[in-house]
């Protein structure tokens, strides 16, 4: 059991004022339905963010960390509030978007039960991530032997 089975997002980056040298990560920042694994790899990609803020020095560190961590967190935010309001006990309309991605999401997992071709798509596109082919946004990145 859980103390708090369900998704927050304290939006620190759309305060319009933050005290100085303020900055927390984890789930200060956005905790998760458990159920889904993600606040652990969420903190570990927030630390990962601070380190190359402090780096860039301490001027305006808080706003900087704070709009740069909302990139990442959304991404799993958006997987885990689209999982959630897919579960017929959850209350809330999900998105166009949500619906789209769960839909797909659900074809691609009962595709790979079946076809060999669907996992070995989804090992390529989880390579081509790792070797930097694809952006933090989801574009391709040309390299030079692609361009």
């Amino acid at each position: 059991m859980h103390q708090y089975p369900s998704n927050r997002w304290r939006r620190y980056d759309k305060m319009a004022r933050l005290p100085e040298g303020f900055v927390v990560i984890g789930d200060a920042v956005c905790s998760f339905n458990p159920v889904y694994g993600q606040g652990m790899t969420v903190a570990a990609i927030e630390a990962t963010i601070l380190g190359q803020c402090l780096r860039a020095g301490d001027a305006d560190l808080p706003r900087r960390f704070f709009r740069a961590a909302a990139k990442p967190v959304r991404v799993a935010w958006q997987t885990a509030v689209g999982s959630d309001l897919a579960l017929p006990e959850v209350q809330g309309r999900p998105s166009l978007s949500m619906r789209l991605t769960n839909a797909y999401t659900e074809h691609m997992l009962r595709a790979a039960e079946v076809d060999p071709v669907v996992p070995a798509f989804v090992i390529r596109v989880a390579r081509a991530r790792r070797r930097g082919r694809v952006s933090d946004t989801g574009t391709p990145v040309l390299t030079a032997a692609a361009q």
